[in-house]
């Protein structure tokens, strides 16, 4: 196979899956895009540490694959891999299939998603602070754009599976209880 027709291949597959994200309604829709955005964020800076003593400055940053997080990290990938098997790109067995395409398992991905990766992280590393160190430096740290994009992403997909979940329970009749 030549160089331009796999190229004219990826480019047919680029658009088949544009329009298999089209025909999904919003919440599948967001709950796909949040998993697949989440699975790039966690490899982008998430926190940032800048440290100026005796005249000297150094800046490091941290991604979202510390720690547990890349359990949360896992969680994004398997969500993605659902959405693209709900929309027949990645084959699966029939039992499998049915599985990726519970919400109750969107959901849970999801929130593991969330809970392992921006929640998480937000705990375990220091919060933003400013202040003199010892010997007259300073300390600057604060988490970047790509961990608040990560949370928002997160909150997406969560949140959205977790609205589809309740509107497929009212709708088989187990609502919420009476108040």
């Amino acid at each position: 196979m030549t160089e331009g027709a796999s190229d004219k291949g990826a480019a047919a597959k680029a658009q088949e899956l544009k329009e298999a994200i089209r025909k999904l309604d919003f919440r599948d829709r967001v709950i796909f895009l949040g998993s697949a955005a989440l699975v790039l964020l966690f490899f982008l800076p998430w926190y940032s540490v800048k440290v100026e003593m005796l005249g000297l400055s150094q800046s490091d940053s941290v991604s979202g694959l510390q720690e547990a997080a890349w359990i949360g990290f896992l969680a994004a990938c398997l969500g993605t891999v659902a959405g693209l098997a709900n929309m027949g790109f990645v084959p699966l067995s029939a039992e499998q299939k049915a599985l990726a395409r519970k919400t109750t398992v969107q959901l849970g991905l999801a929130a593991i998603a969330l809970l392992l990766g921006p929640i998480y992280f937000w705990w375990i590393w220091l919060p933003d602070t400013d202040g003199p160190m010892m010997g007259g430096g300073m300390v600057e740290a604060g988490k970047t754009l790509f961990f608040w994009l990560a949370l928002l992403a997160a909150l997406g997909a969560a949140g959205c599976a977790g609205w589809k979940l309740a509107d497929e329970r009212k709708a088989a009749g187990g609502g919420a209880p009476p108040a």
